[in-house]
């Protein structure tokens, strides 16, 4: 896959991830949670959740873990945002949001 064609494909999981909301308290991730699963099972990954999603491929060693919190803190002071914290809004290369 060419740079370009990836750094889209990423662009659209973040903005995917950024409007499902995740923040603390409460902290619910579920749907978070539910999302990765499902685009982890469309890559062939094999998925289970439990208090927290676990995706594999193949079996045995070597083992590669990728350990991240889901839950975001509040929006806090919504005027102090210079874009929708809850879109992923790209700037100049830089990607905005919750």
């Amino acid at each position: 896959m060419e740079r370009a064609a990836l750094g889209r494909e990423l662009l659209a999981l973040l903005a995917d991830l950024v409007v499902i909301p995740s923040t603390y308290p409460p902290g619910d991730t579920t749907g978070i949670a539910a999302h990765c699963r499902d685009f982890l099972s469309l890559l062939g990954y094999t998925t289970t959740a439990d208090r927290n999603l676990v995706a594999r491929a193949g079996s045995g060693k070597p083992s590669v873990v990728f350990n991240a919190h889901a839950d975001t803190v509040d929006v806090g002071d919504r005027a102090a945002w210079r874009t929708d914290p809850f879109k992923a809004t790209l700037i100049d290369g830089r990607v905005f949001g919750l």
